[in-house]
């Protein structure tokens, strides 16, 4: 692509900033640990892009203006909890969620790509890989440009010059260390210089520093490119009565299942079961089995909502009532799914699985709400809608403290029944370690009733605060709570 004069240097102080970001990437995170550090970079990320956009974004896209906030709550995460399951999670939705944010701000129509819209957004990411050369070939051109023929020449020279200069010089230093036994000392010791450099750190950190850099640059430079990044596929289309004839197989069979459902599992132990079965088995099976069947109908609510025709008012009706009754029957089996899983914490407590498939649970209820109005109100827009709520209920999940609402679960548990499970309480993340010393105060006899004593456990996961970097860029407060609390239980005051 031809450039003007103007867009070169601007390729150019592009690439600067890009080098400039890409040395504090290595400054953040290079041998520390994720803490405050993601937050920071983010907002330098955010900054850049603005700068370079000057600024000419489009402000009348709430929807894309609305992705930066999450995106910037999540990276805030990392230095305010330390739940492992989330903090992977986030390394790859916080790069999603800005590449998305950059997007839309920048005035890319994505209304008719929601459906591939994680195809967009990989699709952006390979154009910026492919411009991952483009400041080397920059660089190479502006040298080459830099050379005129006399310049050329005086350079060719000058390397005469040096490879002539280098058997005298080998010849006189050598005469000169035999001749004078101090300037041989210092001679000598020149080399000890490179003993304290890690050519491997620094090498490694190099590689960092330039992939960061070709990245960065290459996703900047990309919003030049006039590349279409919108699919514009036509929309293939259902007939009604082959989609309507499915959905009447479908409740029907629904309707059977919810029979039994109502039949035996609300009704309770009271309730008699064939004679092959316990109450407990009942309740015990089928709970992941009833998730996806709640997927696969909510995918085929989907299908039917954005790829049927409607011929005419009573096939539309018809759609309208035959779905409607796949939503509420779906409704039923995702309380069902909740019922069972509850089951298991009146017995068990809360673990971090079943917190996380409750919170899985409630977003498909949400989603399946929103779906029944979108059958009867055609104008809402229900992928932007299922967007929001999902990263919108993401987010939340990561501020409510899993690891705190698992402990405090399983007390209340162990008050009612006398049973806990101190060996899973114990290898939680440092959010539950305050929550869990001061438990274990109160009820000292249960540091020593697991496979191995809490209090080694504890002393453990503190000599592993300890030997991690204490670095600004690795702050995280729930490490600082959890280490105050380690050393309060533990008798450790003072000794940090």
């Amino acid at each position: 692509m031809d450039i003007t004069e103007e867009q070169e240097r601007e390729k150019q102080l592009l690439a600067v900033l890009s080098l400039i970001l890409a040395v504090f990437f290595n400054y953040l995170f290079y041998s520390k640990q994720i803490g405050i550090s993601y937050f920071v970079y983010t907002v330098s990320f955010l900054a850049l892009f603005y700068w370079y956009r000057n600024f000419d974004l489009d402000f009348k896209t709430p929807f894309g203006w609305y992705m930066v906030i999450p995106a910037l709550l999540l990276s805030s995460a990392f230095f305010i909890h330390s739940n492992p399951v989330l903090t992977i999670i986030n390394l790859f939705a916080i790069p999603v969620l800005i590449t998305w944010h950059t997007l839309l701000v920048t005035g890319c129509s994505l209304a008719s790509a929601y459906p591939s819209l994680i195809g967009i957004i990989i699709r952006k990411m390979i154009i910026a890989l492919t411009n991952f050369c483009e400041p080397y070939k920059m660089l190479i051109k502006c040298f080459k440009k830099s050379k005129s023929d006399s310049r050329r020449e005086t350079n060719k020279k000058i390397f005469i010059g040096l490879l002539v200069s280098t058997p005298i010089l080998i010849i006189v230093v050598s005469l000169l260390s035999s001749a004078d036994m101090v300037f041989s000392y210092y001679l000598s010791n020149i080399s000890k210089i490179t003993d304290h450099i890690n050519l491997s750190r620094a090498i490694s950190r190099l590689i960092l520093i330039l992939i960061v850099f070709s990245y960065t640059f290459g996703f900047l430079w990309s919003f030049n490119l006039k590349r279409s990044i919108d699919p514009s596929s036509p929309r293939e289309n259902f007939d009604p009565v082959i989609f309507i004839t499915v959905l009447v197989v479908l409740n029907i069979v629904y309707t059977l299942f919810s029979l039994i459902q109502f039949s035996y599992l609300y009704g309770g132990q009271d309730n008699s079961l064939p004679a092959s079965f316990t109450y407990a088995q009942y309740a015990r099976k089928g709970f992941f089995e009833l998730v996806a069947v709640t997927i696969i109908n909510l995918s085929i609510f989907l299908a039917g909502i954005r790829h049927t025709r409607y011929d005419n008012k009573t096939t539309d009706t018809l759609m309208k009532v035959f779905l409607s009754l796949l939503i509420m029957f779906t409704i039923n089996m995702l309380f069902s799914a909740h019922f069972k899983m509850s089951l298991y914490e009146d017995a068990y407590g809360l673990t971090y699985l079943r917190v996380f498939v409750h919170a899985f649970i409630l977003l498909l209820f949400l989603l399946l709400a929103v779906g029944l109005i979108k059958i009867w109100r055609r104008d809402i827009p229900l992928v932007k809608l299922y967007i929001a709520i999902a990263v919108t209920f993401y987010t939340a999940l990561n501020f409510i403290n899993v690891d705190r609402l698992i402990i405090k679960s399983n007390i209340q548990l162990y008050q009612k029944t006398g049973h806990i499970d101190m060996d899973y309480l114990s290898g939680l993340s440092y959010d539950a370690v305050p929550e869990l010393t001061q438990f274990l105060r109160q009820n000292p006899g249960l540091s020593d009733t697991g496979y191995e004593p809490v209090d080694d456990t504890l002393a453990r996961k503190y000599d592993e605060l300890q030997k991690q970097s204490l670095h600004w860029q690795s702050f995280n407060y729930s490490k600082l709570k959890a280490r105050q609390g380690l050393e309060s239980y533990l008798g450790l005051t003072g000794t940090s």
